[in-house]
């Protein structure tokens, strides 16, 4: 049976401005030394600083674009651990990307949890809001605001994984509640949430 420890990161935050994976994302160290045991679980709990609005996420985004998660690649054990993805990048919403396949860090490993986020699965498509990595040659870019710039496709919906977004109302097809204010997921319209994006400065 796995044992668990929670560690509780106090002024860990989670940016949602423009900063590279190891200069600014990572705030304080966190790394247990029990997080070698075999038969232990850590969990990292970190408090996610106030999101920026759509736009000004739009606007810090490198990329935004809807992934397809082919496999792990590798971990990093940096100041947060971190897992390594390729993914296929299957629609281009804000910037440029030319490569078909990219990787992408998100935090936390099998080992080592991060704010109770499920791993990326094989298969899983996403649109992410993503930012260049600009000191490490491991991964491309790192996931703008981790859970807050994540929204999971699910047919012609996206569920939007942590932070709704007053501006996402409109779109909204349902919400659901786990817990705290932070803890509602938005259910959006996939193509209409698509337009919103272009509209707002996203590619045309």
């Amino acid at each position: 049976m796995k044992k668990v420890v929670t560690i509780a990161a106090t002024g860990l935050f989670i940016l949602l401005s423009g900063c590279n994976t190891t200069d600014k994302q990572d705030e304080e160290k966190a790394q247990p030394e029990s997080a070698s045991t075999s038969d232990t679980v850590v969990k990292i709990e970190a408090a996610i600083a106030a999101p920026l609005s759509l736009e000004e996420a739009l606007t810090d985004a490198d990329l935004v674009a809807e992934v397809k998660i082919q496999e792990i690649v590798g971990e990093v054990e940096e100041t947060l651990p971190k897992t390594i993805f390729s993914a296929e990048v299957t629609n281009v919403l804000k910037g440029k990307e030319e490569q078909k396949t990219i990787k992408l860090f998100q935090n936390g490993t099998k080992e080592i949890g991060f704010n109770d986020n499920e791993l990326f699965s094989e298969g899983d498509t996403y649109v992410l809001f993503l930012n260049e990595t600009s000191s490490s040659s491991e991964a491309d870019y790192w996931i703008q605001g981790e859970e807050t710039g994540m929204y999971k496709v699910s047919g012609d919906t996206l569920v939007k994984q942590a932070l709704p977004y007053e501006a996402l109302a409109p779109l909204e097809v349902q919400t659901l509640k786990s817990g705290s204010e932070s803890d509602v997921q938005q259910v959006l319209d996939k193509n209409r949430f698509y337009e919103l994006i272009t509209e707002k400065g996203g590619n045309k």
